[in-house]
């Protein structure tokens, strides 16, 4: 490392989500949405996807974010389990899927998509720009979607309503109950109560393996000594309180 540099690490709010048709094909059936989690090797993703700055999550949530549940733990890597999973769904020699990639999700789409077709899911990948992506997601040719996202407002439901919400731009179909849930908790005026519910709503999501659950990054930062600088937890550009100090001879 050059001595004139800074190399902080720093947990960030900011996760690769996946949006899954939940109201028909394949990913309607609980069971086939929880082989695909148990299909995925989270410690091989974030080593080739992340050089390994990440951390295995459960849920669509972070710990640090408000409605994070920390009770829950991430589904276990098991292709016997998931292919067992595959079987009892109807799925015996697994199916394949058309799979919508935003650009930046184009590594760890092909990573997770190496995993599922070990467990004899194909994903037909289709890569896609910010632009377009709308477009395409309203074609209704895909069963699977997948794009980067941060968490500007530092709480579960923020992921959870672009991910999951049935109004979403970004949901196929959704969970109704679910829909009532996370309404639910976002009029509740209690932050007490606000909270018991977004608790309550992670759960949900983890039971139901509404998404495929990936990583918590870490963000790499690397400056001059001379900046002050503490990278933002959302993962968003923020330096209005960085500041360059003075240089002495």
């Amino acid at each position: 490392l050059r001595p004139d540099l800074t190399v902080v690490k720093k947990a960030s709010f900011y996760t690769m989500p996946f949006s899954l048709n939940l109201s028909s094909g394949p990913l309607s059936s609980l069971k086939v949405r929880k082989a695909l989690n148990h299909a995925v090797n989270k410690q091989n993703l974030i080593r080739y996807d992340l050089l390994g700055n990440g951390n295995p999550i459960a849920t669509l949530s972070m710990p640090g974010e408000t409605g994070h549940n920390p009770s829950l733990k991430p589904y276990e890597y098991n292709p016997a389990k998931a292919r067992k999973l595959l079987a009892e769904a109807g799925y015996p020699h697994g199916f394949t899927l058309d799979f919508l990639v935003k650009k930046n999700a184009e590594r760890t789409a092909k990573i997770v998509a190496a995993d599922l077709k070990e467990i004899g899911v194909n994903l037909n990948l289709s890569l896609v720009s910010d632009a377009d992506m709308i477009k395409e997601f309203r074609s209704g040719k895909y069963g699977m979607f997948i794009g980067s996202c941060p968490d500007p407002l530092a709480h579960s439901y923020f992921i959870q309503g672009i991910v999951l919400f049935s109004k979403s731009p970004y949901a196929w179909g959704g969970n109704h109950e679910f829909d009532d849930m996370l309404t639910k908790m976002a009029a509740a005026a209690n932050p007490t109560e606000s909270e018991k519910l977004a608790l309550e709503n992670d759960k949900y999501v983890y039971d139901n393996a509404m998404s495929i659950f990936t990583y918590q990054k870490i963000l790499v930062s690397s400056f001059n000594k001379t900046l002050s600088f503490e990278p933002y937890i959302t993962g968003a550009p923020y330096f209005f309180r960085a500041k360059f100090s003075e240089k002495k001879d």
